[in-house]
């Protein structure tokens, strides 16, 4: 009796830390559950984060071959439209030797200029082949520390026999426009910017034709300036320049600017 007294006396001081135990190994239990749920879930995350990953991945690889394939397209076409200059001077200097030679008129000086001024353009054309296959290959591009006049002057040096006037405004001080550039691309944009400078003088028949061409700075730019006297361009026009493929001229390609 002494047993069951105290039982009843004293069970709630027993009953509590019963429930209390049984409460902690059921949480405990819980927690277990639910941390395995929840590992479970971040291993399906992490899973799909992979697997999302590697088909992004190649979608980006499926994308830059897509891009690769038109890019080689328009390469080839911007190839056919560089190669034409100095291949139609090579031709030039070459039909120039022989008539030269018909005449009985060659001497060897002359021989070695015009022979210096074919490989000039040969050594152009094997340049441009060269940064077209750069391109093929990669996005980047070789760039040298060199005085921008030095550029512009070469790329106005095919124009010397260009009917009209070509004036090289000189800068406003003796400074170096040191630039690091790719000297054959900035060679290429200037001469079609004077090519389509001599075609539009040319088909509108001005009186006394020039084209101007002056170095300017701003801040910590640099810009080639080239202007014609020519007729000017309607707001239409300006407006399509820069579309691919849309040109002005009969023989024009629409890829120079």
């Amino acid at each position: 009796r002494s047993f069951s007294d105290f039982v009843e006396k004293y069970w709630l001081f027993a009953a509590v830390p019963l429930a209390a135990a049984l409460l902690c190994f059921g949480f405990a239990a819980l927690l277990r559950r639910i941390v395995g749920i929840r590992t479970r879930e971040l291993k399906r995350t992490l899973e799909n984060e992979r697997r999302l990953r590697r088909e992004a991945q190649e979608a980006d690889e499926r994308y830059r071959r897509l891009l690769r394939v038109g890019l080689l397209g328009q390469l080839s076409t911007m190839f056919a439209h560089e190669i034409r200059q100095p291949v139609g001077a090579i031709l030039a200097y070459v039909q120039g030797l022989r008539n030269f030679c018909a005449s009985g008129s060659l001497t060897p000086e002359m021989s070695e200029g015009v022979l210096a001024k074919i490989n000039a353009q040969a050594e152009r054309v094997s340049d441009i082949v060269e940064r077209v296959r750069l391109y093929a290959r990669t996005d980047a591009v070789d760039r040298i520390t060199t005085d921008l006049r030095d550029v512009v002057d070469e790329a106005v040096g095919p124009f010397k026999r260009f009917e009209g006037k070509i004036i090289l405004e000189p800068p406003a001080s003796s400074e170096k426009f040191t630039v690091r550039v790719s000297p054959l691309e900035i060679s290429i944009a200037l001469h079609n910017l004077m090519q389509n400078a001599v075609d539009a003088l040319a088909s509108a028949g001005t009186a006394d034709p020039r084209i101007t061409i002056r170095i300017e700075r701003t801040e910590e730019r640099l810009a080639v300036v080239v202007s014609d006297n020519g007729p000017q361009l309607t707001q239409d026009e300006v407006a399509r320049m820069t579309a691919p493929l849309h040109t002005t001229k009969s023989s024009g390609m629409g890829l120079g600017l």
